[in-house]
């Protein structure tokens, strides 16, 4: 029968499973020899010390994340940094930061879902004008030589839209992910802070 470190470890490389083999190993070994050296032998201890394996392995999973942020040159990438939040956020577990994420999150679909819709509308009634114009040239003349010149500008309009809400949510998400990482160092160094203080 596995002892109460063991069973810890086990389950910790358990919840480790999203991160590389060779971190998860080498986090299973540097808690097992800390438990070791640290005489944690009751399962009850342990989580006193450390925490649930799986809150370990949240910030085990965010302290690998930002560690490998900083040094990828894809860090600028809004998949990127959409995972990078969550891994943090999960980390952390506040009920608030979730909130505030979640809040963040929604504002930004309304917008995409608001901004869409208007670029969709404002297609379509180009679309039309440009069709009315077309059809009706030989009748009306300047009038849907105009019509066609509006629509045109709008098409070109709306085709600069896109990059420029693009980059306006990258630079957004870039910016929830740099907060995002002070905000978790912030909450390990007063965890740490009052570890120590506890302890000593």
């Amino acid at each position: 029968m596995p002892t109460d470190q063991e069973q810890y470890i086990t389950e910790l490389k358990y919840y480790l499973k999203n991160i590389p083999t060779k971190e998860r190993d080498e986090a299973a070994t540097y808690y097992l020899d800390y438990l070791k050296d640290g005489q944690l032998s009751n399962y009850k201890e342990i989580v006193a010390n450390l925490g649930t394996p799986r809150q370990l392995a949240r910030q085990i999973a965010a302290n690998y994340s930002i560690s490998e942020d900083e040094k990828q040159p894809k860090k600028g990438s809004v998949n990127h940094n959409v995972k990078l939040i969550i891994t943090i956020l999960a980390a952390i577990a506040s009920p608030v930061l979730l909130g505030i994420a979640g809040f963040i999150l929604l504002m930004l679909f309304i917008v995409v879902v608001v901004v869409g819709a208007f670029l969709f509308t404002t297609l379509v009634v180009a679309g039309l004008a440009f069709w009315v114009g077309i059809t009706t040239i030989a009748s009306k003349g300047i009038v849907a030589l105009n019509l066609i010149g509006a629509s045109l500008l709008i098409f070109g309009v709306l085709i600069m839209i896109p990059p420029i809400v693009y980059f306006v949510i990258r630079f957004i998400i870039q910016i929830g992910a740099n907060w995002t990482k002070k905000i978790y160092r912030y909450s390990q160094a007063k965890l740490t802070n009052r570890k120590d203080g506890y302890h000593g």
